[in-house]
């Protein structure tokens, strides 16, 4: 069980150490004003114990306490002083901002001093600052905010890798003046996205919901019910808004549901697939579609995209899909159509205010079916997106080219950090 110190040990150390007790007493003798640090080995799992600054270690064999616990990492010897601070011996220090699987820190631990949040619950902004001060690298879901307070405690910062396609989470402008690159994993969840896009117009469009509330109430075959009728796909018109990966994989499974398929985007280099045919404006593929499916990243030209002038261009027949961001839609000019049937039907992944709250009006109404942000989440989707940013860290940290840096401005954040 190794004892570290901030000065050599002394030599009675080396020999009368080799029972925990001995070392103990030892320990005990020993000033804190240089620092001490102890690493508990219990069979893999690591346990970091700092002591604080000051007074006299006060420990027994059987209930030592620990003053502080680094979650998930090891502290190191540093030009002869054990401290939590960093220096060019180093490996790159990374911080994990959501829990892995031991196979992933494995991965990270070869290149990287690693810190994980490894609680249930999200990491709080307090906690995010307080982490990441001497970090070099973050990896955390697409959801976990950067403010610029948060960014202020973290001079050392060169990455932030995005489990997820979007970047939202971060203000693109100021990470790229600060030099901070943004990683995402685009491509690896387009099949999923564009898979549960089609299982939402499916939703929608036979009434699913409402079909399975029948048979969970007892009412099946109840006398005088009527089962509500649905809308086929086949040979309606699919808008999709915004081809890019997600969009064409979605067009890809409309056409093999032998829909029409039109697509609209602001790119005027954009060459839609064969079996798509190109809107001259978003107005033009509002009014055309049966169903509208938003497939747009959110910025400030793409907020509320969708509100109320845009719903007046849909048929009242038509089914908004919206598996991008909930802000690109104007919530409540949503649940007023909907309400008002004036279009009938959405079926939604994302919500401006996530979770909703229990009093959010879009839950009292029929014709609509939401489901909590799943559209990356199954087992082969989540491990290929936490694959993907964990190469994009390691890239970013040692100086690796990354392809998947949004911000190419930032590029020089790639390079080796140095001392």
């Amino acid at each position: 069980m190794p004892l570290e110190s901030g000065a050599r040990w002394r030599a009675s150390l080396a020999q009368g150490a080799d029972r925990f007790d001995g070392a103990l007493r030892l320990w005990r003798h020993l000033p804190l004003s240089l620092g001490l640090m102890i690493e508990l080995h219990d069979h893999a799992k690591i346990i970091t114990v700092v002591a604080g600054i000051g007074g006299m270690a006060r420990a027994a064999h059987n209930d030592l306490q620990p003053v502080q616990v680094i979650r998930n990492t090891t502290l190191r010897q540093v030009d002869g002083r054990t401290t939590g601070g960093r220096s060019h011996h180093l490996k790159p220090h990374v911080f994990v901002a959501m829990p892995l699987a031991g196979r992933y820190l494995d991965q990270l631990r070869e290149h990287c001093d690693v810190e994980v949040f490894s609680a249930t619950q999200p990491i709080s902004p307090e906690e995010l600052a307080a982490a990441i001060g001497d970090a070099d690298g973050v990896l955390g879901s697409a959801q976990l905010l950067f403010p610029t307070e948060i960014l202020d405690r973290a001079p050392r910062l060169r990455v932030i890798c995005n489990v997820g396609v979007g970047y939202d989470n971060v203000d693109l402008g100021e990470l790229s003046r600060r030099g901070i690159a943004l990683a995402n994993t685009p491509g690896v969840l387009s099949d999923a996205v564009a898979d549960l896009v089609l299982g939402l117009m499916i939703a929608v469009a036979r009434h699913l919901r409402e079909c399975e509330t029948i048979v969970r109430e007892g009412r099946w075959g109840e006398p005088g019910l009527r089962i509500p009728l649905g809308s086929d796909l086949r040979g309606k018109t699919l808008s999709i808004v915004g081809m890019g990966r997600i969009g064409r994989e979605v067009a890809a499974r409309a056409a093999a549901f032998k829909m029409r398929v039109l697509c609209f985007d602001t790119r005027p280099d954009l060459v839609p697939p064969p079996f798509a045919e190109r809107a001259a404006t978003l107005d033009d593929a509002l009014r055309a579609g049966d169903f509208i499916s938003l497939h747009v990243d959110l910025n400030p030209a793409s907020r509320h995209l969708i509100g109320p002038r845009e719903f007046g261009l849909m048929k009242a027949s038509a089914f908004l899909i919206n598996a991008a961001r909930g802000a690109v839609v104007d919530q409540r000019a949503l649940y007023d159509v909907l309400a008002a049937q004036r279009i009938a039907g959405a079926g939604l992944d994302v919500l401006e205010s996530e979770p909703p709250t229990t009093g959010d009006l879009l839950l009292q109404l029929d014709n609509v079916f939401i489901v909590p942000h799943i559209g990356s989440a199954t087992v082969e989707t989540r491990a290929a997106m936490v694959e993907l940013a964990i190469e994009n860290l390691v890239a970013c940290v040692t100086g690796q080219p990354c392809v998947n840096i949004v911000n190419a401005e930032a590029a020089v954040a790639t390079k080796e950090v140095s001392p």
